[in-house]
């Protein structure tokens, strides 16, 4: 068994090192784009123009400046060899993950993780070791965010009715292993949550039929496969990821009657090898294509810097493009709808009742008083006691309500028995949603 510890460890085996090449893995990537700056998976006329966007944000100088100008004389310590053959450019303020980090901290964080990547590059370690290795890197890319938190799909299922269909009418039943999704926690979308989560209509953000992650929305898709594992395989999951996502797109647009422009990205690790792919739809197709130039890998330690360094850019594309259009076009749209004129749901072809068929005070007391697992934790015995009291007050027209709509929703949240067995959740700061979300 090989032990490692977290000061002096000896690193990666560089002879191994040198005998694999993963500059010779990436150029293989480019020469399969043909002489184009990125390889389409299918062919079309010309890329659609959001896609355009989205390729200059992340493929534009890759490498460049990913490892702080500080660290050059602890590596050099470290790796004098390794030091000599890092190129000038790789040096500057690095990524802004890089940045929430101490020089020696940082450097420790880094080399564990390039020690991690080549014990799993072991032929006897399967997907499950690189799967530790990727959630790792993913934390440590998103660890400052307020908006995303890392996800795991390995159990669950994408909804049937978003996967692509064969000749056959049968469907696909394929996911991505890793995702990164809106955090509960997050100011502009905890508020809202409730309205999703609620049971209240099967018209939700999520893809999957998890009872939490169904409710939120996934903004990026990673699968992983071993280093002899089919990247083409991959490739086939990942796109079925895509292409759940912009189903779902598709009923929401179809529930608000608007038309929603945005394009999503996802990440194939094959082995030490990160595969970074952008969709958006051109017309009625699904235009998905690979970013050859913004291909990383984790043989090294400039190569796990510049993974950290495409993560950070994908976080920075999520943050301040794909969520603002997200959030404002789709999420707070919906929420409205959903409370105030809900239309029949284009899956079931079922109108859910309005949310404020109890009058609008009351639905404001129930969102303030924390029944809609809103709960604060620091209170939570008192939430309790309040909640009990309320629904023992409004019982009536609770029970009013929940005849009316037949959905479930008032049985499964307004419990008159809420208590010891009351669904628990990370704390976070809600608003009435009445006033919050404004008119529809």
């Amino acid at each position: 068994m090989m032990t490692r510890t977290q000061i002096n460890r000896p690193g990666p085996n560089p002879q191994r090192q040198r005998a694999c090449n993963r500059d010779e893995c990436c150029n293989y990537w480019r020469q399969r784009a043909q002489g184009s700056q990125d390889a389409p998976i299918e062919t079309h006329p010309a890329p659609p123009p959001i896609f355009l966007d989205v390729r200059a944000t992340i493929s534009n100088n890759v490498g460049v400046g990913v490892i702080p100008s500080a660290l050059r004389s602890i590596i050099s310590e470290y790796h004098s060899e390794d030091t000599l053959t890092t190129p000038d450019y790789a040096y500057g303020d690095g990524s802004t993950a890089t940045q929430r980090y101490r020089s020696s901290r940082l450097w420790e964080t880094v080399l564990d993780l390039w020690t991690e990547a080549d014990c799993c590059a072991n032929p006897t370690d399967d997907e499950n070791a690189w799967s530790r290795l990727v959630d790792r890197i993913l934390r440590v890319s998103v660890s400052g965010s307020e908006l995303l938190k890392v996800r795991s799909l390995q159990t669950q299922s994408f909804h049937e009715y978003l996967l692509p269909a064969l000749p056959s009418g049968m469907t696909v039943n394929r996911k991505v292993d890793y995702c990164l999704t809106s955090s509960i926690d997050n100011p502009d979308f905890g508020p809202v949550y409730d309205v999703f989560s609620s049971g209240a209509s099967t018209l939700t953000l999520g893809l999957t039929n998890d009872a939490v992650a169904e409710s939120l929305p996934i903004l990026f898709g990673v699968e992983i496969k071993k280093i002899n594992g089919d990247v083409d395989d991959a490739e086939v999951q990942l796109k079925i990821f895509f292409h759940a996502f912009f189903k779902r797109l598709e009923y929401i647009e179809t529930y608000l009657e608007r038309k929603v422009d945005m394009a999503v990205m996802g990440v194939v690790v094959h082995g030490h090898t990160w595969i970074p792919y952008v969709a958006c739809r051109e017309g009625t197709e699904l235009h998905v294509e690979r970013l050859a130039h913004a291909i990383c890998h984790t043989e090294s330690f400039l190569g796990v810097f510049t993974t950290i360094s495409l993560l950070d850019r994908i976080q920075t594309y999520i943050e301040n493009v794909l969520w603002p259009v997200y959030h404002n076009q789709i999420i707070i749209p919906l929420a409205n709808k959903l409370i105030h004129s809900p239309a029949p749901d284009p899956i079931t072809g079922q109108a859910p009742m309005p949310l404020k068929t109890i009058h609008k005070e009351l639905l404001a007391r129930v969102v303030a008083s924390g029944a809609m697992l809103g709960r604060s934790e620091r209170s939570a015995d008192e939430d309790i006691e309040r909640d009990g009291h309320f629904i023992q007050e409004n019982k009536m027209a609770l029970q009013e309500h929940a005849a009316a709509s037949n959905d479930g929703y008032t049985s499964t949240v307004y419990m008159s028995d809420v208590g010891a067995n009351a669904p628990k959740r990370q704390p976070h700061t809600h608003t009435p949603l009445v006033d919050s979300l404004g008119p529809s």
